[in-house]
């Protein structure tokens, strides 16, 4: 049973931002190769246009190539973004943790001993949880 109110509470004072790291570390890992796939492209392109002489450039391939660059270099700053904000998200959890054994202690609840000892708990698995870092 404590395991469920640990995990509960976990949960809830994490809310959507639980695992999603592992999702984004993931995700991030397959734009940063997508893009490097966009520059040897846009690479081969230009050197297509350098080689060929007399032929001209393909803008509908230009196009194609840099909206697609395009649209994975914006992919990878949203994934910095919300990795920024999911590694905020565990530090404002201790801290929210923190707040209540304080509050438990000072307003002297029934159950402080109880309140106290989960928040040790969560609190040392919460240190344990490494930020999420980009490839």
């Amino acid at each position: 049973a404590d395991g469920v109110t640990a995990f509960w509470a976990v949960s809830r004072a994490l809310g959507p931002e639980f695992l999603r790291g592992m999702c984004l570390r993931y995700n991030s890992g397959y734009l940063v190769v997508t893009l490097v796939h966009l520059c040897i492209m846009s690479a081969g392109v230009a050197c297509h246009d350098l080689l060929s002489e007399g032929v001209g450039l393909d803008w509908g391939s230009v196009l194609e190539i840099g909206l697609c660059f395009v649209m994975a270099a914006s992919s990878i700053l949203a994934t910095t973004l919300m990795t920024e904000q999911c590694n905020e998200a565990t530090h404002l959890s201790l801290r929210i943790l923190e707040r209540a054994r304080v509050e438990a202690v000072v307003k002297k609840w029934p159950d402080k001993d109880e309140v106290v000892e989960l928040v040790d708990v969560l609190g040392a698995n919460l240190a344990d949880v490494k930020p999420i870092q980009m490839l």
